[in-house]
């Protein structure tokens, strides 16, 4: 049985990969030149930095057995940040409350180890889903395909949008509303006077910033992720990138305490879909009638161990259904 899945982030990867296994034929259809959503990398120099998840954590135990065998493959560490609690120019230290996990060499190393010998489309939108007697009929990169079953994997204004002829799923797509968010990737050509190598901001148009040389398998370069709260972005959605840059910079310079320092570099990126203000808590859609579903971490937890977890759970009701739905068709 064939099976599409609209986007490459990890959800859509691990729901593909498990299909995979079982003997589906799936194509992955990425708009992107990179999968893996917002677990993924900026190129910049010598230097890949993370600018969207910054770190993995595992809060369902049903993941741990995943993590296990990606640790053991070397595609993710353990990462043993000191982290702080910033407020005003005054920073704490805070103790670790739960282990967290990066991808190595970047956060995108893991959607690119599942989503191996899968055939992925990348830089290829879909444009169109029909619904056909046979199943289905999806349109994308000029072309028309033939599929049984159809899984979108991506946020869910874009499911929302896509699917908007099937209420089953655009309706409780309808129900989650993603908050954006803007990254700030900094690179310095000398060490930040820092005691910490990530922190957590209040009172600040910046919610996070990170060190990506204190995380396993990058580069010693002294290149800094500062992402934006998402109020903030809400309220500067259009401000120019060069303005996003300074005011980002002055802030995680003001809130840290740190002497400021002209920067070797900077890159913006904006995040439309940043996450879910609250997602649906339920794992994944699916209509079985229609052989049509839906996941990502906003269906579940908007964390990235939910995205996993989302993508994995419709792929066993895909799986569960496919007897039933070769009776059916015969």
């Amino acid at each position: 049985m064939r099976i599409a899945v609209v986007g490459g982030g990890l959800a859509g990867i691990a729901c593909a990969r498990m299909l995979a296994v079982h003997g589906f034929s799936v194509t992955v259809f990425e708009k992107d030149q990179e999968i893996g959503g917002r677990a993924s990398i900026l190129s910049s120099g010598r230097s890949a930095p993370d600018h969207g998840c910054q770190y993995l954590t595992v809060r369902d135990k049903r993941f741990q057995p995943y993590l296990d065998e990606l640790l053991n493959r070397g595609v993710m560490a353990r990462w043993p940040a000191r982290i702080a609690s910033c407020l005003h120019g005054t920073c704490h230290s805070v103790e670790d409350t739960e282990a967290m996990y990066i991808g190595v060499p970047g956060m995108n190393a893991i959607a690119e180890c599942l989503g191996r010998d899968l055939d992925v489309r990348r830089g290829t939108i879909v444009s169109a889903i029909k619904r056909v007697q046979a199943g289905w009929k999806l349109f994308a990169g000029g072309k028309r395909e033939s599929f049984d079953g159809v899984v979108v994997s991506t946020p869910p204004e874009q499911v929302k949008q896509l699917l908007q002829a099937f209420p089953s799923i655009a309706a409780e797509s309808a129900k989650v509303r993603s908050r954006p968010c803007w990254a700030l990737i900094a690179g310095f050509d000398h060490d930040l006077p820092v005691a910490f190598d990530a922190a957590h901001f209040s009172s600040s148009p910046i919610a996070w910033a990170a060190n990506n040389r204190s995380k396993p398998g990058r580069t010693r370069d002294e290149v800094w992720s500062i992402l934006s709260t998402p109020d903030w972005a809400d309220s500067h959605l259009s401000l120019p990138e060069a303005d996003v840059g300074r005011t980002l910079l002055s802030a995680f310079f003001e809130s840290s305490g740190i002497f400021p320092s002209v920067p070797a570099s900077l890159r913006v990126h904006r995040w439309y879909y940043g996450q879910a203000e609250e997602p649906l808590h339920r794992e994944f859609l699916w209509d079985h009638a229609l052989w049509l579903g839906a996941c990502g971490d906003w269906c579940a937890s908007g964390r990235l161990d939910g995205a996993f977890l989302s993508g994995l759970r419709l792929a066993e009701a895909i799986i569960k259904d496919c007897p039933r739905r070769v009776a059916v068709s015969r």
